[in-house]
């Protein structure tokens, strides 16, 4: 599933809010670069896949998907670039979100 666009000023009162840092090479998890256990490549993994238990812990949840809640992901950079990243991220793992604009 892609993402919606929404013409809302802030999301309904069944939303629940992500606020996300892309994960990028280089720009996630930068801390744990310099500390040598990861590289940049590492990091973004890091990053990619803690976003990831986020999204799919949401999906999975039966108490949630009793109220039919809808994730919006406020993300940085909030570029095309990061709305790109954000929307393969839920395109690969099935799920429908809400990119405010």
């Amino acid at each position: 599933m892609s993402a919606v666009d929404s013409p809302l000023s802030s999301p309904p009162k069944n939303a629940i809010v992500i606020v996300a840092k892309c994960p990028i090479a280089g720009k996630s998890k930068t801390r744990l670069a310099k500390t040598g256990l990861l590289n940049d490549d590492g990091c973004e993994t890091m990053a990619k896949a803690m976003l990831c238990d986020v999204i799919t812990s949401i999906d999975n949840s039966d108490e949630l998907r009793k109220v039919n809640v809808v994730k919006f992901i406020y993300h940085a950079p909030s570029t095309e670039e990061g709305r790109r990243i954000i929307e393969d991220i839920c395109t690969s793992l099935n799920a429908a979100f809400v990119s405010p604009s």
